[in-house]
């Protein structure tokens, strides 16, 4: 009869080769065998947000948690899903105790400079990412992390350099280049930005995001024509309400745009707004005229709403 220890063996070696499937399927089986396996269930989270289930896999390594606190490594994982679902100060709780639980961890250290970063505390965010560093300096992404975190505090000479040692460790990360060109725009190196832009998108690269942050820079130079076709190629590579009315928005610039071209972008709009929603069966609402109203507000451009766009320039 199979032991939970061997199966955790197997599936450890499945997940190590990279076999997801199978690495899941053991992890389960450990489980099936002893419920309150921790590492299993940490591992299989693990698995799982490999796989593309954050929530699923949030679930698992908090089971883990729960049954192992001091688990430093599970602690340092559950912060990653809490960033990952925009959970920031939770991931910043949980990624400090694991600093504190194990302060040679860098993956701990890296991950609160990261849930650091993503909650806006840019200058508290230097210092996880230089101690992450410290203990292994070959790990680009987290000169990435610092270059940005420094860019934003407006360290442009220092966050350059991160930015640069990023690059040179893993050359072929659009990513890592991207954010060296959005510091570079910040640092008022508009021409090296656009340069480093460009080099990205002719390289073949096809996120959306590096097409409209080249569209953006050309739109502050008032290259609006080079914008726009870099705006179409961003929406035609992810078809999202964001960039449609982004793309809207560029078109308004050229005088050649007809009242009915605006028609047709805004049903196109539409219909990427409304793609993924299902229509949902009348609830048995409470008429009793006594009762409370709730309004709701519910919007495809919240966030990112027409008339913050057309405010920009004034801002």
């Amino acid at each position: 009869m199979t032991t939970a220890a061997a199966a955790f063996e197997q599936a450890f070696a499945a997940h190590q080769q990279g076999r997801l499937d199978a690495a899941a399927a053991g992890y389960e089986a450990v489980i099936g065998l002893e419920p309150g396996h921790g590492e299993a269930l940490h591992m299989l989270g693990v698995v799982r947000m490999q796989q593309g289930d954050p929530v699923e896999g949030a679930r698992l390594i908090g089971q883990a948690v729960r049954l192992r606190p001091d688990d430093a490594r599970a602690r340092s994982n559950l912060a990653s899903t809490r960033v990952a679902a925009s959970r920031f100060d939770e991931a910043i709780e949980v990624a400090r105790r694991a600093t504190e639980l194990a302060p040679a961890s860098v993956d701990a250290w890296g991950n609160l400079g990261t849930a650091l970063s993503r909650r806006d505390r840019y200058p508290e965010a230097i210092e996880p990412f230089r101690r992450a560093l410290a203990l292994q300096p070959g790990r680009a992404g987290l000169h990435s992390g610092l270059g940005h975190a420094l860019g934003m505090v407006g360290r442009y000479e220092e966050a350059l350099e991160s930015h640069r040692k990023a690059i040179e460790l893993a050359p072929g990360k659009a990513g890592y280049r991207n954010n060296m060109a959005l510091t570079l725009r910040s640092a008022g190196l508009t021409a090296e930005a656009e340069a480093m832009l460009r080099a990205i998108v002719e390289d073949g690269n096809t996120d959306p995001d590096y097409f409209a942050a080249l569209a953006s820079l050309l739109r502050k130079q008032g290259k609006i024509v080079e914008a726009i076709s870099a705006m179409e190629q961003a929406n035609a590579s992810a078809m999202n309400p964001e960039l449609a009315g982004r793309l809207a928005f560029l078109r308004n610039y050229v005088d050649s745009t007809t009242i009915e071209s605006q028609l047709e972008q805004a049903r196109q709009h539409a219909q990427a707004a409304t793609a993924g929603i299902q229509r949902l069966a009348a609830a048995d609402a409470d008429r009793d005229p006594s009762r409370r109203l709730r309004v709701g507000l519910v919007s495809s451009d919240l966030r990112q709403h027409a008339v913050a766009l057309f405010l920009l320039g004034v801002l």
